[in-house]
């Protein structure tokens, strides 16, 4: 609830109307029931889904379900400063870009606390990613903290693996001009991470089908 209150907060300073949405994978930890039991002054919705499961369609179904222009994706581990929200916003609002992403590898940003393997584990993912990045100056197509016009999702279906949301839009939907703005990321501090052996598998998927997809 602590992400939730800080973006009610920030959001509800905004000039914009703003809302909330929440896809919770029928958990049985009481998520939905809480936040549909909690004072918000942004409207806030949850989608409660049954039978599935999985990042990468969660968000897919909160893009879906959202009903304003520009949507903002972020973890809620407490990795992505919400006050960083409106900046990823205005831009996509304001016509100025179709893709907004909070990097870590721009000048002025940086990352704290990250252990050696996490690192080196994320350069070598992105550098994958390189060529199907050509012609796009982005630093950090991994990031999951990112915002886009929803207009761009009609240009192709998504069809993610995994939780690299953000670079399966970067490929599929070729955003233009995407906007990277920098921001210093902190290691989580909730939750458990969602990196595995079956998460490296999945990415190692992705990575082949976006490529099949780009060249074939």
């Amino acid at each position: 609830m602590t992400l939730l209150r800080q973006l009610d907060q920030v959001l509800s300073e905004q000039p914009f109307t703003s809302e909330i949405i929440v896809v919770d994978d029928d958990s049985t930890d009481g998520t939905a029931e809480v936040i549909r039991s909690t004072e918000m002054r942004v409207k806030t919705r949850v989608v409660v889904r049954k039978g599935e499961k999985g990042l990468a369609s969660a968000i897919v179904r909160g893009l879906a379900e959202a009903k304003g222009r520009a949507c903002l994706v972020m973890d809620a581990d407490g990795s992505h400063p919400v006050r960083l929200v409106p900046q990823l916003l205005k831009p996509v609002l304001s016509g100025e870009a179709e893709m907004t992403i909070a990097s870590r590898y721009r000048e002025g940003s940086g990352v704290e606390n990250w252990p050696l393997h996490r690192r080196l584990i994320s350069t070598g993912a992105t550098a994958l990613t390189k060529p199907l990045t050509h012609g796009k100056d982005v630093r950090d197509p991994m990031s999951g903290f990112f915002a886009i016009d929803k207009r761009i999702l009609g240009r192709e279906k998504l069809d993610p693996i995994g939780y690299k949301i953000g670079f399966e839009i970067l490929v599929r939907c070729n955003p233009r001009p995407v906007v990277e703005i920098p921001y210093q990321f902190q290691d989580r501090q909730g939750g458990k991470s969602k990196l595995g052996p079956r998460q490296m598998a999945d990415y190692v998927m992705h990575i082949f089908r976006l490529y099949r997809y780009a060249y074939l």
